[in-house]
């Protein structure tokens, strides 16, 4: 049998994009988010974005075909590096639907809704806080990052309703989902996110804000609620999904585009389809 590279991210997918150079063996890259398009948006010193637009090139010039997670990533990627879609390949984050799904009886939450992740700037979380004080309902964030400190001071400035929990297991996050009305996630750009797809798999109502990363996954008013990424936008999106009668339904109809899209079994068959193809050339 034949030897395949992959790189699962590109922060060192120079050593494998190197390797291929030096052993001609097929290379596959993927990324779960692109790199080079992230410290752009974070706003690095020109220095670490050139460092990782010149990393990012070399790796998708060398490889033989590139899994990218989202369709806006690959637009990116075809313009910024001229990659040419023929060797690109749409390979999502898969999510475990046995595991993240929706129990016969959940108890839920009234009046509370849901953040899990980093507490970092691109996630708007200072936005969504102001966004709670506006609405009146309270908020749980599960997380940790470097904006802890300043977002519990806004939160006592507010007067807002927001508890900070600590981490859970991953195993343990289902239940965590599925004990609230909504799932929000405000950021400014996302990649894939695994916390959005995870409570859409647990059929969740989720309410997200319409940037890179976001927009795509949800479908406006079918498979749950768009806003703008400021205080006011999300206030109206929180009120109107509460709000909603068809609200379950929207989560349901989550959970089916997860279903129909993210699945490992799918993951796993254009890993394996991709896989074949690549070793097939070679040894032809």
């Amino acid at each position: 049998p034949g030897t395949l590279l992959k790189t699962n991210q590109m922060w060192g997918g120079w050593v494998a994009a190197l390797t291929k150079r030096i052993t001609g063996q097929p290379l596959l890259v993927r990324t779960g988010f692109e790199l080079y398009d992230f410290t752009r948006r974070q706003g690095h010193g020109r220095l670490r974005q050139l460092f990782t637009k010149w990393i990012s090139s070399f790796a998708y010039r060398t490889a033989d075909h590139i899994f990218l997670a989202t369709q806006e990533d690959q637009d990116f990627v075809t313009k910024t590096f001229g990659t040419p879609p023929d060797r690109i390949t749409l390979q999502p984050n898969w999510i475990d639907t046995d595991l993240f799904c929706q129990p016969l009886e959940a108890p839920q939450e009234k009046n509370r809704i849901l953040f899990i992740g980093r507490l970092e700037a691109q996630k708007n979380l200072s936005a969504l806080l102001e966004a709670v004080a506006r609405s009146g309902v309270g908020l749980d964030i599960i997380g940790e990052g470097s904006l802890k400190e300043a977002l519990s001071q806004q939160q006592k400035d507010l007067g807002a309703d927001v508890q900070f929990l600590p981490p859970v297991a991953n195993d343990q996050l289902p239940g965590v989902y599925n004990g609230y009305p909504l799932y929000v996630l405000c950021s400014h750009y996302e990649g894939n996110p695994k916390t959005l797809l995870e409570a859409m798999a647990c059929g969740r109502p989720v309410l997200g804000t319409r940037v890179p990363g976001i927009r795509a996954l949800i479908e406006d008013g079918q498979s749950g609620y768009l806003c703008a990424p400021d205080a006011a936008s999300i206030a109206a999106g929180i009120t109107r999904a509460l709000q909603d009668p068809e609200r379950e339904h929207k989560g349901a109809a989550a959970r089916q585009k997860i279903l129909e899209t993210q699945t490992l079994p799918l993951a796993v068959e254009r890993e394996l389809r991709c896989y074949q193809a690549l070793l097939g050339e070679v040894r032809g």
